[in-house]
């Protein structure tokens, strides 16, 4: 048996040596004067912008919130790759990889019922996808472990989405690669671009277990590991990250004192809507004095996405 050769390394002259000190330093020098990449997630200077418009089409004069509030990730676009022609396997058969209380988004469009497994999406974030013949984005953003379904036809256009690597409170920034506006996930609304302010349409697509797609959705389809990508789906590339007790990655703003900084929580938004006999129509309450009671209930079924994944 063959022992692997140890690296070799050549010892440089001295002029040698400067010179490459001297292409280091310039380099340096550079990339501080351009402004386009930090290695830290402190706040950027007043006027400074935090992530590179290197490669980008976008009309960044068009924005509703304020460059600032944006920060680089690292990947850089489509650095994460979103997937554009997924394809999807047999419960039967996802199930000889998958275990019980790994997470998955249930999605369900004109009877047309799948799963997207955490495993795949926490490498990918994004899947576009036609589902009940609707085009649709399933997008997952694993810092704040916020799924999110979308109808991507909007105005008569259907748009196909990608990763722009960057965040903003510490939440995915997607963008279209139709007018490269920029999106945030977790409120279907485009920030940045041609397209700012549009608002995309939500489509549940809730987190549960394995094991419960698999008993309510026994004829269902599985998003297949066969993505013509080369990741290890049975490991996770945020391990750790979900500890309760960790402030997330480039979040600049204040927390809540009574929680830790990752606990999980549920967000409810109350509509109320009155009949007016008179007009004999329905009128939507902008606002209300005394919310009425709202009962939720929670089952802790769901293991944490980052935890490894033993399937095989």
């Amino acid at each position: 048996m063959m022992r692997p050769q140890r690296p070799y390394f050549r010892k440089l002259s001295k002029p040698t040596a400067i010179s490459c000190a001297l292409l280091v330093l310039v380099v340096l020098i550079v990339v501080t004067a351009r402004g386009d990449f930090f290695a830290d997630d402190s706040p950027p200077e007043p006027g400074r912008l935090a992530f590179s418009k290197i490669g980008w089409q976008t009309d960044f004069s068009l924005h509703t919130v304020p460059l600032e509030d944006i920060n680089s990730a690292g990947p850089g676009k489509d650095g994460i790759p979103p997937l554009d022609a997924p394809t999807f396997v047999s419960v039967e058969r996802a199930d000889k990889w998958m275990e019980g209380e790994n997470p998955v988004i249930a999605f369900e469009q004109n009877g047309d019922v799948r799963a997207y497994p955490l495993q795949i999406l926490s490498w990918h974030e994004i899947v576009n996808d036609i589902v009940g013949g609707t085009p649709v984005t399933i997008t997952f953003c694993p810092l704040c472990n916020s799924a999110v379904g979308f109808d991507r036809t909007l105005d008569g256009v259907v748009y196909d989405f990608g990763v722009t690597g960057n965040l903003r409170n510490s939440d995915l920034i997607m963008w279209d690669r139709q007018t490269e506006s920029w999106w945030q996930q977790i409120t279907g609304e485009a920030i940045v671009g041609e397209l700012a302010g549009k608002q995309l349409t939500f489509i549940p697509a809730p987190i549960i277990s394995w094991s419960d797609f698999m008993r309510y959705n026994p004829d269902g389809l599985v998003l297949s590991t066969d993505t013509g990508f080369d990741r290890n789906y049975r490991t996770s590339p945020y391990i750790g990250y979900d500890r309760l007790d960790r402030p997330p990655t480039n979040f600049g703003g204040t927390y809540e004192r009574r929680l830790q900084p990752k606990e999980r929580v549920a967000g409810v938004s109350v509509v109320m809507w009155t009949w007016h006999s008179h007009s004999r129509s329905w009128n939507k309450n902008a606002s209300l004095t005394t919310p009425p009671e709202v009962k939720t209930s929670w089952r802790f079924s769901n293991q944490a996405p980052f935890q490894p994944w033993t399937g095989h």
